[in-house]
């Protein structure tokens, strides 16, 4: 319910917001700073299932992206990490729409790049001075895809590992759609 997606939005955009919102004043006073904000492909171009978390991906990137360019006069710099598949168990401890942990980690991302290479590919974006960063493997060219053909890319998304299983499973009679997160 809708309590789910106030939950993902207070994590990864509130909590991101309220920290920098902490911080910027002591920044502002001294004339340097740097933010980094970890985002996602997800923040760039919805995928299915994924309604809340797309969502709240959005957000911060409207939010720091309006930020960049309030204190670009400022010495602050913002860095925006937007990775794609990373070894991590991300969807283990997602939540689904009813607010339960979904409880498994997919394949792709068991098959994904290392949590240390993103960490240094970040940290030198970051020491670049990049605004943004695109960190993973061929996904990270969605995000290409979504500037030059969004139409193409809404059309390849729509076959998302996650709602193919759903689609099968229900074809086969082994799961009902209905309370299920539509797009």
């Amino acid at each position: 319910g809708l309590d789910v997606d106030q939950y993902v939005m207070a994590t990864n955009y509130f909590g991101p917001v309220a920290l920098t919102k902490a911080l910027l004043p002591s920044m502002l006073q001294r004339h340097s700073g740097c933010f980094v904000v970890v985002s996602s492909l997800s923040g760039i171009a919805g995928v299915p299932c994924m309604s809340a978390y797309v969502a709240s991906k959005h957000a911060l990137h409207g939010f720091f992206e309006s930020l960049v360019a309030e204190v670009h006069s400022e010495n602050i710099q913002v860095t925006i990490a937007i990775p794609g598949f990373i070894q991590t168990d991300i969807t283990k401890h997602a939540l689904t729409g009813e607010g339960t942990p979904y409880g498994r980690s997919l394949s792709m991302h068991q098959r994904a790049m290392p949590p240390e290479v993103c960490a240094r590919r970040l940290l030198r974006a970051v020491a670049a001075k990049r605004r943004e960063v695109l960190i993973g493997g061929v996904e990270i060219w969605s995000a290409h895809l979504q500037r030059i053909a969004p139409s193409l890319l809404a059309l390849l998304v729509r076959s998302h590992p996650v709602r193919m299983k759903r689609r099968i499973m229900h074809a086969l009679g082994l799961r009902r759609e209905s309370g299920e997160q539509r797009e």
